[in-house]
C-alpha cells in the first residue's frame, strides 16, 4: 500500500513585492535570523554585480521551480502553514523555493510500509552551475530536499517543533532522533561531545528509516542564495568583483 505525497515549500515569500525595508522586518523564527542580518549588506552586493534585482530574480527563480514541482503530479502546498495536519496521512516532502524535485519522487510513495516514518534519498547538488554528487561524509542525512517525511509521524509534537522540522532540515535530525532510537548520552563526556556535533549529523536508522540510492532531487548552490553569500562566499575583499564571475541559477532563464 502506497501513502500519499504532498510537496511543502517550505516559505510562502513574496519576493515580487518585496523591498530592502520588508526584508530586513521579516520576524519569522522559522528564518535564521543572520540571513536577515547579513543580507543587508550582502544583497546590495549581488545586484551591482549582476544588474538585477535580487527580489525580482527571486521571484522568477520561485515561479519556475514551482512549475517543476507541479509537473511531477504530486500535490504541493506553499508554505508549512498550509499543510493540514488533521487531514488523512501523508508523507510531507520539504523544499525549498529555489530547488526542485525530479518526477521520479513519485516512486518513494511505495516505501513508506506501515512501519516507515521517514524515506531519504541521495541527492544532486548543482554547486555554482555544475552538478555534483553528495559527499558520502555527510552520512546521507537529512539536507534541503533529499527527503520525506510521514504526517501521522510528525503529529507526535507540537505545531511549533513540527514546523521546526520542516523548515529547518539541519535541526530536524536532532529532534526526531529519539523517535528513532537515537540515546542520548547523559554523562557529562556525551554531553559535552553532543555540544560539539552538528545536528542533522545524527545516525537516524532503524526499521522506521528508508535510504535510497536514488536521485530524485535538485539541490542548486547558487550565487544568490542567502546561505552561499552568508556562509559560503568568504572574506572577499572585492565581493562584487566576485560575485561577477559567478553563474546565474541554472534555471533562471527557463521559461515558467
Amino acid at each position: 500500500m502506497t501513502l500519499p505525497l504532498r510537496i511543502v515549500v517550505r516559505t510562502q515569500t513574496p519576493w515580487e513585492t518585496m523591498t530592502p525595508e520588508s526584508y530586513r522586518a521579516q520576524k519569522d523564527p522559522k528564518t535564521p535570523s543572520e540571513f536577515i542580518r547579513l543580507g543587508r549588506d550582502l544583497l546590495p552586493a549581488w545586484e551591482a554585480a549582476t544588474g538585477l534585482s535580487y527580489f525580482q530574480y527571486r521571484a522568477k527563480l520561485r515561479d519556475t521551480c514551482q512549475a517543476a514541482l507541479e509537473a511531477t503530479g504530486i500535490p504541493v502546498a506553499v508554505g508549512i502553514q498550509e499543510v493540514d495536519w488533521e487531514g488523512p496521512d501523508e508523507a510531507l516532502i520539504p523544499i525549498d523555493d529555489d530547488d526542485i524535485l525530479r518526477p521520479s519522487v513519485s516512486t518513494i510513495a511505495e516505501r513508506f510500509e506501515d512501519q516507515v516514518n521517514l524515506v531519504v534519498w541521495a541527492r544532486i547538488t548543482n554547486y555554482l552551475g555544475t552538478d555534483r554528487l553528495e559527499n558520502p561524509a555527510y552520512g546521507g542525512q537529512l539536507d534541503t530536499c533529499n527527503w520525506a517525511v510521514r504526517k501521522s509521524f510528525l503529529r507526535r509534537w507540537h505545531l511549533s517543533q513540527r514546523e521546526f522540522i520542516l523548515a529547518r532540515h539541519w535541526t530536524a535530525g536532532g529532534i526526531m532522533a529519539t523517535e528513532f532510537g537515537y540515546k542520548k548520552d547523559t554523562s557529562l563526556m556525551g554531553m559535552a561531545k553532543a555540544a560539539t556535533q552538528i545536528k542533522w549529523d545524527l545516525p537516524l536508522r532503524g526499521p522506521g528509516v528508508v535510504f535510497l540510492e536514488e536521485r530524485h532531487s535538485v539541490y542548486y548552490l547558487h550565487s544568490a542564495s542567502i546561505s552561499f553569500l552568508c556562509h559560503k562566499v568568504g572574506d572577499k575583499k572585492d565581493l562584487v568583483g566576485y560575485l561577477k564571475t559567478l553563474p546565474l541559477h541554472p534555471l533562471y532563464d527557463v521559461p515558467c
